[in-house]
This record gives structure tokens, sequence and C-alpha cells, in this order.
């Protein structure tokens, strides 16, 4: 059973998730916790970080979302 934890008052992660935030206004925040520092990173959150570091080519983001008005975008 998924457990749903959002409100009116935002959103609650758990101690041990992590989150991409992006607000409307297109900035981007992520959320991880503490970890000891030779914690091993899980896969999910390699996949999170790496697609942050991609945010920042304007081209793989419109190619990413469709961006018809952006050339070589398809």
């Amino acid at each position: 059973m998924k457990e749903e934890a959002h409100t009116d008052h935002g959103t609650v992660l758990k101690p041990d998730q992590a989150a991409l935030v992006f607000d409307t206004d297109g900035h981007m925040s992520v959320v991880l916790p503490d970890m000891p520092p030779d914690a091993e990173i899980p896969a999910g959150w390699r996949l999170m970080l790496a697609i942050i570091g991609r945010c920042r080519d304007p081209d793989w983001v419109a190619e990413m979302v469709g961006d018809p008005g952006r050339p070589g975008v398809h």
C-alpha cells in the first residue's frame, strides 16, 4: 500500500528518500537525506544526479521535453 503524504502544507519525504523538485518558475532543487560519507549511493539517486547534470544543457532539455522551437528538436 502506497502512503501519500501530500497536503495543502506541502509534501513530506521519509528520512531515506531523495527528491528532485521544480517550482513553476523552472527553478530546480534537490533534497537528499543525511548519509554516512562512506554509504553507497543508490542507483536511483545516481540517475537523478545525472539528470541534474544534464539539466544545465538547454539543447538536451529541449530534446527531452520536445520543444519544437529549438533547432534540431523533433
